[in-house]
């Protein structure tokens, strides 16, 4: 196996594997909830609206308790994935597109 096909491989996997870590569905589990996961969109498209309410619950049952906010926590954990799937979606399409461009770069100067 040549060089570039190899090159070529691990940037589509590469590019594939972060988008997939970018479309993968966040959840949150709050003890308040008795465990029940909480929905928080995708690191596309943050959803929050679940996560509110739940925050809000808390509020009115629990006033002046310490309380992490849950719409907090999902804005977090969707700004961890972007930073983990947007460096290896981006270096494996930069990967790809280097060994498709070498080839045509090549063969124009072989020629």
């Amino acid at each position: 196996m040549s060089l570039r096909l190899s090159a070529a491989i691990v940037g589509t996997l590469a590019a594939i594997g972060g988008s997939v870590v970018l479309w993968l569905p966040i959840s949150l589990e709050d003890p308040a909830t008795s465990g029940r996961p909480i929905a928080c969109g995708s690191a596309f498209r943050v959803d929050t609206s679940h996560a509110e309410s739940v925050d809000f619950a808390h509020r009115v049952l629990h006033p002046g308790t310490p309380y992490e906010s849950i719409t907090g926590q999902c804005y977090d954990r969707a700004a961890r994935q972007q930073h983990i799937g947007w460096p290896i979606a981006l270096g494996g399409a930069v990967v790809l597109a280097g060994a498709i461009l070498i080839r045509s770069y090549r063969s124009r100067v072989m020629d």
